[in-house]
C-alpha cells in the first residue's frame, strides 16, 4: 500500500529538524566553560576551539585534611578529532609539569583524563558555578572548624569539672586538719603552762612553743596548697568563660542572608556549659567555706602561738 502524502511529508519535516539540530550543536562547538564539583573539590576549564585545537585554562581547587587548600591552575592545549581530543595540561607555578591528557566531549559533558587516578567530567556551565563551589568548599572547612573548636571547648570543661572535683573534694579534710591543729596547739599550750620553774624546765617550755609554732607552719602550708590550687582554677575558668561566651553566640541559630549553620558539636557544649555553671557555683561555695574556717582556725591558732611565746619565760 502506497504511504500517504502527508505521511511522507511529515517524515520529512523530522528528518529535516534533526538535521538542523545536528547542525546547531556542531555550530555551537566546544568552546565554553565546563565545571565539576566532587565532595572535596571543585574543577572548571575554559576552552577555546580554534579548527582542530583546544586552548585554554584548567582551573581545581581541592580541600586537604587539616583544613588546607590546593589551587592549581594550568594551561591547557590539545588537538580535537571529532568528539575526541589528545594533549596535555602544564601546571603554570614555577616548577610546573605537564600532564599528557586525552578525552571526548559529548553534547555539554567535557571528558578530561590524565591517567588511571586523574579523570573529570565536567558539564557545561558557568565560571560563577565553579566559585560557588570553591565558596562552599571554605564554608564546609570553617564550619568543620567551629565544629571542633567547640568540641574541644566542651572537652577541657570536662577536664576543669574534674580538676575542680578534685580541688574541692579535698577541702573537708583540709577543714578538719585546721581544725585538728588548733586543738593539738591548745594541748600543747597547756602542757608549756604546767611546767614551771627555770633552767632545763624553761627550754622544756621553748621546745613545746617551737612545736606549736611548726603546727601553725603545717596549717598555713595547707592553705598555700588552697590558693594555688584557686589560682590555677582561676585562670583556667577566665579562659573558658571567655570561650564559652563565644561558643554560647555562635551555637545560636541566625537569620539573615547567608547564615552561618549552627555547629553539630553545639548540643554537647550546651550540656557541658550548663554543668559546667553549676560546677563553678558549688565550688565557690566550697572555698568560701573553706576560707570561714581557715579565718576562724588562723585566728586561734595566731592567739595560741602568741600565748605558747609569752609562756616561755
Amino acid at each position: 500500500m502506497r504511504e500517504p502524502i502527508w505521511l511522507s511529508t511529515l517524515r520529512l519535516c523530522a528528518s529535516l529538524l534533526v538535521a538542523v539540530a545536528a547542525i546547531d550543536a556542531h555550530a555551537a562547538g566546544i568552546t565554553g566553560t565546563y565545571v565539576a564539583r566532587s565532595g572535596n573539590a571543585a574543577f572548571v576549564l575554559q576552552v577555546v576551539e580554534a579548527g582542530s585545537q583546544l586552548t585554554g585554562r584548567y582551573e581545581e581547587f581541592v580541600a586537604q585534611p587539616g583544613d588546607k587548600f590546593e589551587d592549581r591552575i594550568f594551561a591547557f592545549s590539545a588537538a580535537v578529532d571529532g568528539d575526541r581530543f589528545a594533549g596535555s595540561i602544564k601546571d603554570t607555578g614555577v616548577l610546573g609539569s605537564t600532564i599528557p591528557v586525552s578525552g571526548e566531549v559529548h553534547g555539554d559533558i567535557f571528558r578530561l583524563e590524565g591517567s588511571t587516578t586523574f579523570h573529570v567530567a565536567m558539564k557545561r556551565g558557568d565560571l560563577s558555578e565553579f566559585q560557588a563551589g570553591v565558596t562552599g568548599l571554605r564554608g564546609a572547612s570553617s564550619a568543620k572548624q567551629r565544629a571542633d573548636a567547640i568540641e574541644g571547648l566542651a572537652d577541657r570543661i570536662t577536664a576543669f569539672e574534674d580538676r575542680l572535683a578534685k580541688a574541692t573534694g579535698r577541702l573537708p579534710s583540709l577543714e578538719s586538719l585546721l581544725a585538728a591543729n588548733t586543738a593539738k596547739m591548745a594541748s600543747a599550750l597547756d602542757r608549756e603552762r604546767a611546767i614551771h620553774g627555770d633552767g632545763q624546765r624553761s627550754v622544756q617550755r621553748g621546745q613545746i612553743s617551737v612545736a606549736i609554732h611548726q603546727i601553725g607552719v603545717d596549717s598555713s602550708q595547707a592553705r598555700a596548697a588552697v590558693d594555688a590550687d584557686q589560682q590555677d582554677l582561676h585562670n583556667s575558668s577566665t579562659t573558658i568563660s571567655t570561650q564559652a561566651s563565644l561558643a554560647r553566640v555562635a551555637c545560636v541559630a541566625k537569620v539573615g542572608p547567608n547564615p552561618l549553620p549552627v555547629p553539630a558539636t553545639c548540643p554537647r557544649f550546651t550540656v557541658a556549659d550548663a554543668s559546667l555553671r553549676k560546677s563553678v557555683d558549688e565550688g565557690k561555695t566550697a572555698f568560701e567555706k573553706f576560707d570561714a574556717v581557715w579565718d576562724r582556725e588562723s585566728t586561734a591558732q595566731d592567739s595560741l602561738m602568741k600565748q605558747a611565746d609569752a609562756a616561755v619565760n
